[in-house]
C-alpha cells in the first residue's frame, strides 16, 4: 500500500535529489520515457519579399498588381516520438510482436519498466533507442514553409459621392509543419504539403455610396431643416467576401492517414445538395496493416467549404451643431443569408466520412415562430 499524501507530509515517498554531473550518463532514465530531447533549438526566421506595380488612371482610379512571397526556416513542428519504427521495420508486421530474449535483462533493474523482464517484443529491439520506452522531442525547429502569391487591387478613390475597392489574392502556402501531426518522424519529407491554413483564392469587394439628397447635394440643396433631417445625409456601405476552402487533413481509423487509390473526382452541384457526400470518398481506402497511408498531410484537391458573405450598413447623419454630428446606423450581417458550411468528417472508415453535419455561421432567427412576450408589471 502506497503512502498517503497529507498537507503535513506532501511527499511521503521522498523527493528525488538533483543529479550531479557524474550521474548524467547515457544510462540515465533507461527503461523509462525520456522527454524533451533537444533536436534543434534554432531560432525561427522569416524572409519576406514583394514586387509591386501601380498605375493611376484619371484622378481617382488606382490599379495595382503585386507578387508577394515569404519563406520560413527553422519552423517548430509537432512534438516527435523519435523512438519510432522505420517504415521498413514497421512493414515486418506481426514479426515485430514476437517475444525474444531481452538483452537488457539485469541491466535495466527498474521493476516498473516493461524492458526489465526476461523477454521483450522484437519491436522494442528494432527501435532507434531500444533502451527507452519512448524518446520525445518537444517542438523541434525542423520545419520550413514557403509562400507565393499574386495580389491585385482596383481602387476607386472617394469622389462624386462613392468609393470602391476590389482586392484579389491567388496564393499557395506549403510547409512540413502543419498541425496534422507527424506520421513517420523518420521521413519528414513526407509531411511537406499545403498548409492547413492555405487559401488558394480570396476576393473582397467593399464600397461606400453617399445618396445625393440633402443640403449641399445635387438634390435637395435648398430643403428646409425638417425635410433634410428625414431625407438627407444618408450613406450606404457594403463588404462582400468570397474565399475558397482550406485543404483537409484526412485520417484513418487504422491510425495515421488513408491511402489514395486513384485521383479524386470533382463532384458537381451546390454544397447544400451534397452535404451527405461532400467529396469523392471512394478515392480513399484504409491502408493495409503495418503500413503508413500514402495520403499527404493535407489534400490539395479536397478542400472544405469556402466563404460567400455580404455585410451591409445604412447610415444617417444628423447635424446637432455646426461642429457636432449624430449618427443613426443600421447594420445587416450576411444579408443574403448564405450558409457557411463547416468542414466534413475527415476520418476514413467511419460512416460519417465526407458528411457535413454543421455550419460555421449563425442562421437568421425565424421571426414567424417568435410569439409575443408578455411582461407583468414589476417583472
Amino acid at each position: 500500500m502506497s503512502a498517503i499524501e497529507t498537507l503535513s507530509n506532501p511527499y511521503p515517498n521522498g523527493i528525488n535529489p538533483p543529479l550531479s554531473r557524474s550521474q548524467l550518463t547515457p544510462s540515465l532514465n533507461i527503461g523509462q520515457t525520456s522527454n524533451s530531447a533537444l533536436l534543434s533549438l534554432a531560432i525561427p526566421s522569416l524572409q519576406n519579399w514583394n514586387f509591386t506595380l501601380q498605375r493611376v488612371l484619371g484622378h481617382s482610379l488606382l490599379l495595382e498588381a503585386a507578387y508577394v512571397g515569404n519563406k520560413g526556416s527553422h519552423v517548430s513542428v509537432a512534438s516527435l516520438n523519435l523512438d519510432n519504427l522505420s517504415a521498413s521495420n514497421y512493414a515486418l508486421g506481426t514479426y515485430t510482436q514476437q517475444l525474444v530474449p531481452n538483452p537488457f535483462y539485469g541491466v535495466i533493474t527498474d521493476p516498473t519498466s516493461q524492458i526489465s523482464l526476461p523477454t521483450v517484443s522484437r519491436r522494442q529491439l528494432l527501435l532507434p533507442y531500444p533502451q527507452y520506452l519512448q524518446v520525445s522531442s518537444e517542438s523541434p525547429s525542423l520545419g520550413s514553409s514557403i509562400y507565393h502569391s499574386m495580389q491585385a487591387k482596383v481602387q476607386k478613390r472617394f469622389s462624386n459621392g462613392f468609393s470602391l475597392l476590389a482586392s484579389y489574392t491567388l496564393g499557395k502556402n506549403i510547409t512540413n509543419a502543419t498541425g496534422a501531426g507527424v506520421v513517420d518522424p523518420n521521413n519528414l519529407r513526407a509531411e511537406r504539403s499545403l498548409a492547413e491554413w492555405d487559401v488558394a483564392q480570396r476576393l473582397v469587394l467593399s464600397g461606400l455610396f453617399e445618396f445625393p439628397f440633402g443640403r449641399g447635394k445635387r438634390v435637395g440643396s435648398k430643403w428646409n431643416g425638417a425635410t433634410d433631417a428625414v431625407l438627407g445625409g444618408w450613406q450606404a456601405n457594403f463588404v462582400t467576401s468570397f474565399q475558397g476552402g482550406m485543404p483537409l487533413n484526412l485520417t484513418s481509423t487504422a491510425g495515421g492517414r488513408p491511402n489514395r487509390i486513384r485521383p479524386v473526382q470533382q463532384l458537381t452541384g451546390s454544397i447544400a445538395s451534397r452535404v451527405n457526400d461532400y467529396f469523392d470518398t471512394s478515392a480513399f481506402a484504409i491502408p493495409a496493416a503495418f503500413t503508413y497511408g500514402n495520403a499527404p498531410a493535407t489534400e490539395p484537391d479536397v478542400r472544405g467549404p469556402g466563404i460567400d458573405n455580404t455585410d451591409v450598413s445604412l447610415l444617417k447623419y444628423f447635424r446637432v451643431t455646426e461642429r457636432i454630428k449624430a449618427q443613426l446606423r443600421f447594420e445587416g450581417f450576411n444579408v443574403f443569408n448564405r450558409v457557411q458550411f463547416a468542414n466534413p468528417a475527415i476520418q476514413d472508415g467511419t460512416t460519417s466520412f465526407g458528411v457535413i453535419t454543421a455550419q460555421q455561421n449563425q442562421p437568421r432567427p425565424d421571426f414567424r415562430k417568435i410569439g409575443p412576450v408578455w411582461c407583468r408589471r414589476g417583472a
